[in-house]
């Protein structure tokens, strides 16, 4: 089976499913943490940086890198590892903004 490349529309698409995700997995960890302003914050951080964020998804496929950087913060938080958590969420702020500016 060949693997086309996604059509526009298909990439629009499939950009916007991914970007769900990774809203659904940020405001998840705030929800998780029990601060309810942390939750605001995290809420509308994304929507304010959604554009960006489509922008530079669309110029380059970052789903790989985004999904190894949430698996390895889930690692550490199941691991109750809090530096491992931390150093796994500073390496993933760091990723996306390489990533995306």
């Amino acid at each position: 089976m060949s693997s086309r490349p996604l059509s526009p529309i298909g990439k629009a698409f499939a950009v916007a499913a991914f970007i769900e995700a990774n809203d659904r997995f940020h405001i998840a960890l705030a929800e998780a943490s029990g601060v309810p302003r942390l939750v605001s914050h995290i809420t509308s951080y994304l929507e304010e940086s959604g554009r960006i964020f489509y922008m530079g998804a669309v110029a380059r496929d970052i789903a790989p890198e985004t999904q190894g950087d949430h698996q390895d913060i889930v690692d550490a938080i199941r691991q109750r590892d809090a530096e491992r958590a931390r150093i796994a969420v500073t390496a993933h702020c760091e990723n996306t903004r390489r990533g995306l500016l």
